[in-house]
């Protein structure tokens, strides 16, 4: 086994679970589940639902997904859940794996779903064949107002086989240095799991 030095650049990762610890400023871990009735495929298998206070405002919110890699270069999908109405004025900003800021219009008060990672189904691949909905530089609009800052109530996937959780869900980077410094000079650190949790990731380690 590889010193624990080495443990984040490791090209496998077989059952090293561990609860990291919140720290001031740390980015948030939200709450994740999957709806009653699957969405619309085409919107993708992941979004974020908001809820928004007041409407006729330009609501902020920071998404927590931790992925394994930014979804920067996909599209995004704004929906005012109420009337099931796309949302044509939104723009995004600081995304990267861990975490996106999205930026949009609310019209009405209420609950909102931002999809990301949307793609195109195939029917005849049952779903999602590979290649996503790519960002398109012309519906994003700077929003100019002041912003009020809308309330990620959770994450939720399209069925429970598209879920991350718990499994793929990721640390932060600032967790993962958390984890080396703690154990620094142990030689390996091995984490028990329950097996109907699989290993998905080989080159990386579960938030979980």
């Amino acid at each position: 086994m590889r010193k624990i030095d080495g443990l984040l650049s490791a090209s496998f990762v077989a059952l090293f679970f561990i609860l990291f610890p919140m720290a001031a400023g740390a980015l948030e871990v939200a709450g994740y589940g999957v709806p009653e009735t699957p969405w619309p495929e085409q919107y993708g298998n992941h979004r974020a639902v908001v809820e928004v206070e007041t409407a006729g405002k330009d609501v902020s919110v920071e998404i927590p997904w931790r992925l394994k890699s930014s979804p920067g270069s996909q599209g995004l999908i704004v929906i005012e859940a109420s009337t099931g109405r796309k949302v044509r004025r939104f723009g995004r900003c600081g995304f990267s794996a861990e975490s996106g800021t999205v930026n949009f219009r609310a019209e009405g008060a209420g609950t909102y779903h931002i999809y990301y990672m949307p793609y195109k189904p195939d029917p005849t691949w049952a779903g999602f064949k590979g290649g996503y909905t790519l960002r398109n530089p012309g519906n994003f609009i700077p929003l100019k107002s002041k912003t009020i800052q809308g309330k990620l109530t959770r994450i939720e996937s399209r069925t429970q086989l598209d879920s991350f959780y718990p499994m793929e869900v990721c640390p932060t980077a600032a967790e993962k240095r958390r984890l080396v410094r703690k154990y620094y000079g142990n030689d390996y650190l091995v984490f028990a799991e329950n097996r109907i949790n699989q290993v998905r990731m080989k080159k990386e380690i579960p938030y979980k």
